[in-house]
């Protein structure tokens, strides 16, 4: 989607925050993934993790 592409040229510092929210098609949904938190359309934002946050992680369970 556009937004994706924004977030893609965000994350690589091609383009500041301010200017992918200004431009994005939803910018409360925009700014909620930014800053880490999901929202109803996420299916399509896969891949757009912040890999650098270890909360992030899905916590690993060990059933034996």
């Amino acid at each position: 989607t556009f937004d994706q592409s924004l977030m893609k040229l965000y994350t690589s510092k091609l383009i500041t925050y301010e200017e992918a929210l200004r431009q994005s098609s939803n910018p409360d949904d925009f700014a909620l993934k930014v800053s880490g938190i999901s929202s109803t359309s996420d299916a399509s934002w896969e891949g757009f993790e912040n890999k650098d946050d270890p909360a992030a992680e899905p916590e690993k369970i060990e059933i034996e």
